[in-house]
């Protein structure tokens, strides 16, 4: 009996990346990235770690083969997809967060460091060791949580908060950012396609709230605020939520009573920016001019 359930479970463990090398693979294989591409990188990646495995401080070592031998600057000029794996971030020299992030990552695996990425509204870099944090666009600069928090206004009543990420979890962020590199050149298919998947592995609301602006680009405006209104019934009460239930709200042409009432109401919630103020000032507006 025993040996018949191995049987039915093994093939399923055959499947599942448990490393950021193997998950590495798995996306470079399902995007097609040559294989001689892959090999190379993994090998130049192996050899920075056998450097750096017998410093004094691994992490400062690694630090100086990225970012000094082999002059690998910030930069988020480049919008293609692509652009965010290690392999091209290490061939080009240049990269933004997400793949220097990938790439770090990779590289302290391979030096046994535990490591992971920590996600923040629009950023992730990296926190190793005994919470010790790796700023990918400054050199591997080490902040403090409290300069993170500070540089990106973190208020959890607000949906901006600080998230250590699970490997299945730096999977769907990568999905995620794929995702709108796709929406943004306007293969809406395949950004679809990625944001679905996206949220199956990382439940963080922008990737459904993502979706459903993408949506309102392929003329479903309706899915899309349902999508908006299941978020918002779950305890989503994130700024850009509102902002964008709003926006769509008035595109759908649902009557201003509603429109007021829900902009009301976030407002007594305390869910404020200057852009949402601004947008509540110009609805004013147009819900005099309706009535």
């Amino acid at each position: 009996m025993n040996r018949i359930i191995f049987l039915i479970l093994f093939p399923c463990t055959l499947f599942a990346q448990a490393s950021y090398g193997e998950l590495y693979t798995k996306l470079t294989g399902e995007f097609q990235i040559p294989r001689s591409a892959q090999v190379h990188f993994l090998k130049q990646i192996e050899s920075v770690a056998d450097t750096c495995k017998a410093a004094q401080e691994p992490m400062e070592c690694l630090k100086k083969e990225i970012y000094q031998v082999h002059r690998i600057v910030f930069d988020s000029t480049s919008k293609k997809p692509l652009a965010l794996f290690p392999n091209t971030a290490l061939q080009e020299k240049r990269g933004d967060c997400v793949p220097l992030t990938f790439l770090v990552l990779i590289a302290a695996e391979k030096m046994n460091i535990s490591a992971s990425a920590v996600a923040l509204p629009g950023h992730v870099f990296v926190r190793y060791g005994d919470n010790l944090n790796w700023e990918p666009n400054r050199g591997g600069f080490r902040y403090q949580n409290e300069d993170y928090e500070t540089k990106y206004a973190l208020n959890e009543a607000l949906g901006r908060t600080m998230q250590t990420l699970s490997l299945e979890e730096f999977e769907g962020l990568f999905r995620y950012e794929v995702a709108g590199r796709y929406a943004a050149t306007g293969d809406f298919k395949r950004a679809e396609r990625e944001y679905k998947e996206a949220t199956r592995l990382w439940k963080d609301p922008r990737i459904p709230g993502n979706l459903a602006l993408l949506l309102t680009q392929t003329g479903r405006e309706k899915r899309a605020l349902e999508i908006l209104d299941s978020l918002w019934f779950a305890g989503v009460q994130s700024e850009e939520l509102v902002w964008n239930k709003l926006i769509l709200m008035m595109a759908l042409e649902i009557s201003p009573r509603k429109i007021r009432d829900f902009s009301a109401l976030t407002q007594n919630l305390g869910i404020s920016s200057p852009r949402l103020n601004d947008l509540r000032r110009k609805l004013g507006t147009f819900i005099r001019h309706e009535n």
